[in-house]
């Protein structure tokens, strides 16, 4: 069977296969990839020249051409196909490459007639246009596409040179024109046709021809003709015979010596991913503009294992077309022990440049002058990989329009003209397409979790994405969950065969000064999300953190992520980039130095919670916290508190619960639970029940582990009362509430039975109240539960009394009112509820103690109402919105603003409940909002058609 590509693509065995336009898409694909065969998404990409996923089109195009192609077309595996050939089966581009290599050993056996014919027939095997199916969409495609039309374009050049100097000069002009207009620009081409339009007897024609040429080069590139047309030109005005040029020039403009321009570009990798953005920018900047009088240097800058020269190998290759007289490639080596002297590196491209050694300037500056004047009038690529800076490269760079140079670096450089390229992590997409690209779909799409695990650990680093698949590949009997294990170890797994995270992140660290690589390790300790410039402060104990976090943002080690809304500049250490840092301060010679930086950010943060959560409505069933101002956190902070309290808590929470986690990790639970304590209030108020909840569990398991039964009790206690808050919560809570009393009046600790004692007091009317609403009942009866709720108010109010505790006090006044309510003595309930508003006021210290005066106005307008006395309860729910609204509270204002749509409803003021239910369903916020706001609109519903 008999494969051609080279025209349009055609099957033949004994008489032509009759194929569709895909699946000759499909076919020249699959011969051009040969034996390694071609990604299901490649060549999805060939066939239908889009990005889509085409995956049931696919196999059913490749199931109908199996059976015309005999055989020759496996079913796919590891998400690739490829196509077998048979011994006995021909392609025309092996047929043309075996040609032009005939036709090469017989030019140099002196025999030019031979070498005639076989380049004839080679060329006769192509077809018009050519390569018409091959797809220029896939990039391993088109770089082979490219690769062979340059390989027919010298076979053109040699054939029109060898019947050139076997005289068919009059012959051959027609041919020369036929190929210029493929090839308008080709100087070889030129050079023959002048030559044989000389010889032709045609001498004002091959001058005429000069003309066209020089204008032609110099509108489409810049640069007039080289020296061989030149001085061919002046042979003809001279009428001079020209000589003979036995060999085939080059294709393109190159140097005057070079048989082939330099293309030194590494190989591009087949599974490149992501980065479009930044290909188009790149490829837009660096094409030669002939309107541009500079040399566009573009700089490709981000942390170490990024993709920085990947990224500027795949776009050397897209642009390979425009540079012809070819693409340079020079590893700067910034990070090596030893980089590369630049006179060397001048001479080295002098020499590719065809400057022979004798002819060497012997100082920099002279070859810095030599490679500008060389490259002045030629179209090159210059990719200078791993650069410590500018200053470094400088004279290696072009010095007039038409050349350009891609420079890749790990530090973040800056010069004129020069355009940044900044390099962040792969998205989750990306880096899920990447791994999907070196492990097949198969095994990605059979453990998706898995694979969701691998990948968060890799954090986007593409280099360590290419570990793990790397390793997944060479252990192909692993399951991916089984490495999803193994990286819980991180840094240590991800190496293999060379390649080595920690290694690459090491060669960065030891390029850092002494003050920027010990800032590095305790920043380390910032925490995994983004902080403020302030914390560097705090923890690095220095004045002006601001010179050493720019020195690690330089050396793209440190990211800076904007400015919050306090207007504090904020930083970001990339996960794996943390995790080194950590893994140097732990092994660090200064033993001290990890414990003094835990100390210090712990203390810090505990300071300024306080300072915020003074500020922040109590959370009601705790007492207030004593204030405290240390040493530790810098005077600015406090000042960001004082100026916007909420401001700071909603841009710090996510901080300072990971600093929890840390200090309950870090053997240093008391402080966690201190921390903690003052961030509850918060949390709460915003209603982050998920938050708080894992925050007082990371309490509680670190109290655990050394047996603090004290801190257990009291955190178990916080807990619970975040589950009360909670559909069906009183029920759950109620075991973990015993529990605690009974661990508390064991240790003696009687202030904290008391506050026990008034929460499941609380609790237990709770789930009466439950209990009654599930009954639909409107007359209260016995309920063990209120009469349980009643004793622990007691007890709790009889404690309180004896020692002094306003809070235990008010709170067990408070549940004491709400029972009696429910029992339907609404006096004695009306007179508890006066009791506790009157403590509540005793307790008003800081601002946010105003809370506690909310807490007793919510019961207060519950029993007003159930009394009947809905004026005056109307009146307590605007004193208790007012004061929500003077504390921030939105919860606690939408609350009262349900209430007096209750009691509106009751008084049969239905228009106005309408608008107060309304007014509370947009106020509701939280991860419970869409409950309130859902029973908001029930009873919104029931007013509505109630006022019918």
């Amino acid at each position: 069977m008999h494969f051609a590509i080279l025209g349009q693509t055609a099957v033949s065995a004994v008489k032509d296969v009759n194929l569709s336009a895909a699946q000759r898409r499909a076919v020249a694909a699959l011969v051009a990839a040969g034996s390694q065969g071609m990604p299901a998404d490649r060549l999805m990409g060939a066939i239908w020249e889009d990005d889509l996923d085409h995956t049931g089109p696919l196999k059913t195009l490749l199931s109908a051409l199996r059976p015309l192609l005999g055989g020759r077309l496996p079913k796919g595996s590891a998400g690739s196909y490829r196509l077998d050939l048979d011994d006995d089966d021909t392609v025309d581009v092996t047929i043309f490459r075996a040609l032009v290599e005939e036709a090469k050993a017989a030019l140099e056996a002196g025999q030019r007639e031979r070498s005639v014919r076989a380049l004839q027939q080679a060329l006769g095997l192509w077809g018009d246009p050519p390569l018409a199916d091959v797809s220029t969409n896939v990039d391993r495609l088109n770089q082979w596409r490219t690769d062979l039309l340059l390989e027919r374009q010298r076979a053109t050049l040699t054939l029109l040179q060898t019947r050139l100097d076997l005289g068919e000069h009059h012959s051959l002009v027609a041919d020369v024109q036929r190929a210029l207009s493929e090839d308008p620009l080709s100087e070889p081409l030129y050079l023959i046709l002048m030559t044989a339009l000389f010889r032709a007897g045609r001498r004002a024609q091959a001058l005429e021809q000069f003309e066209i040429v020089s204008a032609t080069l110099f509108e489409h590139t810049g640069y007039g003709p080289g020296k061989d047309l030149q001085r061919l030109s002046e042979q003809i005005a001279a009428d001079t015979p020209p000589a003979v040029t036995a060999s085939p020039p080059a294709p393109a403009r190159a140097a005057d010596t070079m048989a082939y321009p330099p293309a030194q570009l590494p190989a591009g990798v087949v599974d490149f991913t992501g980065r479009e953005q930044e290909i188009a920018d790149l490829t837009a900047f660096l094409r030669p503009d002939g309107e541009r009088p500079g040399v566009p240097i573009a700089v490709i800058s981000g942390p170490p294992g990024v993709g920085k020269t990947e990224l500027a190998i795949h776009v050397g290759h897209r642009l390979r077309n425009y540079f012809p007289c070819g693409q340079i490639w020079v590893n700067m080596a910034a990070m090596s022990d030893q980089p590369p002297v630049i006179a060397d590196v001048l001479a080295e491209l002098l020499s590719m440049l065809g400057v022979a050694p004798r002819d060497l300037p012997p100082s920099t500056a002279q070859r810095s002058s030599l490679v500008r004047s060389l490259l002045a009038r030629r179209r090159m690529l210059l990719v200078l990989d791993d650069v410590a800076a500018v200053h470094q490269v400088q004279p290696l760079f072009p010095g007039a329009a038409g050349s350009a140079v891609i420079l890749t670096s790990r530090i973040r450089l800056a010069g004129n003209g020069i355009r940044p390229i900044r390099l962040e992590p792969l998205s989750a997409d990306e880096a899920r397409n990447l791994l999907t690209q070196i492990i097949g779909s198969e095994r990605v799409a059979a453990e998706p979790e898995a694979t969701d695990e691998v990948l968060e650990v890799c954090s986007g680093l593409p280099l360590a994405v290419r570990i793990a698949g790397a390793r997944l590949s060479i252990q192909d009997q692993w399951r991916i969950s089984h490495l999803a294990k193994r990286l819980s170890n991180r840094l240590p797994e991800l190496t293999v065969d060379g390649w080595d995270v920690s290694a690459s992140v090491a060669d960065s660290y030891h390029a850092l000064p002494d003050d920027a690589r010990q800032a590095f390790r305790i920043l380390s300790l910032a925490g995994p999300g983004d902080w403020p410039i302030w914390l560097a402060t705090m923890l690095l104990g220095v004045d002006d953190a601001e010179p050493v976090l720019e020195t690690l943002v330089v050396h793209s080690l440190l990211t800076p992520t904007g400015v919050d809304a306090l207007g504090q500049p904020r930083y970001r250490l990339h996960d794996l980039l943390r995790e080194y840092g950590a893994m140097r301060l732990a092994e660090h010679e200064r033993s001290t130095e990890r414990d003094v930086t835990i100390e210090r950010l712990i203390m810090g943060w505990l300071e300024l919670t306080d300072a915020a959560d003074a500020n922040v409505t109590r959370e009601p069933y705790f007492s207030p916290l004593r204030s405290m101002r240390g040493t530790f956190a810098p005077e600015q902070s406090f000042t960001l508190i004082s100026d916007d309290p909420d401001g700071w808590f909603a841009t710090e929470i996510t901080n300072v619960l990971s600093v929890i986690r840390l200090a309950s990790q870090q053997q240093r639970h008391r402080l966690a639970y201190g921390l903690a304590m003052r961030a509850s209030s918060y949390l709460v108020r915003e209603e982050r029940i998920t938050d708080a909840e894992d925050m007082w569990r990371d309490v509680i398991q670190a109290a655990v582990a050394v047996s603090d039964v004290g801190i257990i009790a009291n955190a178990r206690l916080r807990l619970a009362s975040l589950i009360i808050r909670q559909h069906g919560g009183p029920q759950r809570a109620l075991p973990l509430m015993d529990t605690c009393i009974t661990s508390l009046a064991q240790q003696s600790d009687r202030r904290a039975l008391a506050r026990a004692l008034a929460l499941r007091a609380a609790c237990r009317y709770q789930i009466a109240l439950e209990e009654q609403d599930a009954a639909n009942e409107h007359e209260t009866s016995y309920n063990p539960y209120l009469e349980l709720a009643a004793l622990d108010a007691q007890r709790s109010l009889t404690l309180a009394r004896m020692l002094t505790s306003s809070h235990a006090e008010l709170i067990s006044l408070r549940t004491l009112a709400l029972v009696a309510s429910l029992r339907g003595h609404h006096d004695e309930a009306i007179s508890l509820g006066q009791q506790a508003m009157a403590v509540s006021k005793t307790i008003c210290v800081e601002p946010g103690d105003g809370g506690y005066e909310l807490f007793v106005l919510q019961a207060l307008v519950t029993v007003l109402w159930a009394a009947g006395q809905c004026s005056r309860a109307l009146q307590e729910c605007e004193r208790g919105r007012t004061l929500a609204q003077a504390l921030r509270h939105r919860l606690a204002e939408a609350g009262f603003l349900e209430q007096a749509g209750d009691i509106l409803t009751t008084m049969g003021h239905g228009t106005e409940a309408l608008t107060h239910y309304h007014r509370a369903s947009q106020m509701y916020i939280g991860e419970m909002a869409d409950q309130h706001r859902l029973r908001c609109w029930n009873k919104l519903v029931a007013a509505d058609v109630a006022t019918r």
